[in-house]
């Protein structure tokens, strides 16, 4: 896809089911807290994390995930925080989505 210049975003709630392929080609990883055992060694193994570091990921919170990046910006992985932008339920919309963001409303601009 890289050569095309295209891009993939994938969100999982569990990271275990991600295949190989997609895992072992994706230059930025996030991944928030985990709880089940299969998730954290399959994100353990993606962000090459040591034996002590893997339990990091169950104890992440709100706000934290642990970030890796590859290629040319490498980075990682290191804990990262987030910055809570509350989002009224109903904001955005799949039109907003496929617009590239636009809303027209201050709160998301």
């Amino acid at each position: 896809m890289r050569s095309f210049g295209q891009s993939l975003i994938l969100l999982a709630q569990n990271a275990e089911p991600i295949p190989l392929e997609v895992s072992g080609n994706s230059s930025t990883l996030i991944y928030l807290s985990l709880q089940e055992g299969r998730d954290i060694k399959k994100a353990s193994e993606s962000l090459f994390l040591n034996w002590d570091d893997m339990p990091f990921l169950d104890l992440l919170k709100v706000g934290y995930g642990i970030v890796k990046i590859k290629g040319t910006r490498r980075v990682g992985p290191c804990l990262v925080k987030f910055k809570n932008i509350p989002i009224q339920l109903g904001a955005v919309t799949d039109d907003n989505i496929a617009g590239g963001g636009k809303t027209g409303k201050k709160d998301l601009d």
